[in-house]
């Protein structure tokens, strides 16, 4: 009976690790192409928690099965550091710039109760304007909701606009060269770029508002109750389940192609120290991040080196977005190796709007 037992629990943990492979590297498949399998990303927290509780069993119960889970984790480092980085806080050198990405739902005008718009609105200003920040991407931002008293803290400022209405808003202390806007197939969202002068070398800063997944508030309120287990029948459930995946595949065949046109620029202007940040609206362990992360080799022949700064000085999950029962982190700040990022972070502090503001700071090499 014992030894039934023992193979049956082999059994389980290799499918677990087989589990958390398939889910931590999902993002290399191209959801075009690979239908459910490139999102299945989207459960690897759920892998892993259990193959890391699967690791705690063996080594009190069965030490003989221990080296599978071991092995499977260390198999999937990669997807595992990228959703939880372990890094402590590093020294910040005092030439390093500021950068604060946020995407402001409407400067925080957009949640559903109007009694606590003008007080998010308030505290939302007041946060951008105190931050420190030398450089500030804000999406979800028309510039016309930005009062005097905030965009007077920066000496430029500039902002594109997309199709229905949508906008993306750069303030910085550093002089504005020129913009453009990269053209991908969209549903209302876009990706803008700024070329800066910092200190007399040319930064450029790709400020993105990718593919949203299209959630009603019906279907948000929906999924949290789901979550939340206070809505319990099996037919909900279901009817809630199917909404909410069809959502996700349809967004991240959008993304997909968004990405590789972010990709695209990249290449071509690798020489260009460059940040890369914004609301992607996937996960780690998506094509959208794999791709923009792993953008190939630039017009220089050589491949390009990008830095997740979250992945590489961060600490902890660090979930930018946790509304109605949905706890994941979907905004993003990268660099090209001609930048040394520090302590990129997820603040939590403020809840003015659906997203939290990642912050990181920088130097030019």
């Amino acid at each position: 009976m014992k030894k039934k037992f023992r193979r049956l629990w082999a059994v389980i943990m290799l499918l677990l690790v087989v589990a958390l492979l398939m889910t931590g590297y999902a993002g290399w498949l191209n959801p075009n192409k690979w239908s459910w399998l490139a999102v299945a990303g989207y459960a690897f927290p759920i892998a892993l928690v259990l193959t890391v509780a699967s690791l705690v069993v063996c080594a009190l119960m069965c030490k003989r099965l221990l080296p599978i889970p071991f092995v499977g984790l260390l198999l999937a480092y990669q997807p595992v550091t990228h959703y939880c980085p372990l890094h402590r806080s590093q020294q910040t050198p005092k030439d390093a710039f500021k950068l604060l990405s946020y995407n402001t739902y409407n400067m925080g005008k957009g949640h559903m109760e109007p009694d606590d718009r003008t007080e998010k609105n308030k505290r939302l200003i007041q946060y951008i304007a105190n931050s420190g920040a030398d450089i500030v991407c804000l999406q979800e931002a028309p510039l016309g909701l930005c009062p005097d008293s905030l965009v007077s803290h920066w000496a430029y400022v500039d902002s594109i606009c997309g199709k229905g209405g949508s906008q993306i808003v750069i303030f910085s202390r550093y002089p504005i060269l020129r913009k453009q806007k990269i053209h991908y197939d969209t549903k209302g969202n876009l990706t803008g770029v700024f070329w800066l002068n910092k200190d007399g070398r040319e930064l450029i800063v790709i400020n993105n508002h990718l593919q949203t997944m299209g959630f009603s508030m019906k279907e948000r309120r929906d999924f949290g109750n789901m979550m939340h287990g206070e809505r319990k029948e099996k037919e909900y459930i279901k009817s809630t389940s199917r909404t909410i995946v069809g959502k996700i595949f349809e967004a991240s065949r959008i993304r997909a192609h968004q990405a590789d046109s972010v990709a695209a620029f990249m290449r071509r202007h690798c020489s260009t120290p460059m940040i890369i940040c914004g609301d992607f609206n996937d996960i780690p362990q998506s094509y959208t991040c794999h791709t923009i992360s792993n953008p190939g080799k630039g017009v220089d022949g050589k491949s390009m080196d990008i830095n997740d700064c979250y992945r590489s000085t961060a600490f902890g999950p660090g979930y930018s977005y946790g509304h109605f029962g949905m706890r994941v982190r979907i905004d993003n700040i990268l660099c090209t190796q001609q930048l040394t990022p520090y302590n990129c972070k997820v603040d939590n502090s403020i809840s003015s709007s659906d997203h939290y503001p990642l912050t990181c700071f920088f130097t030019m090499q």
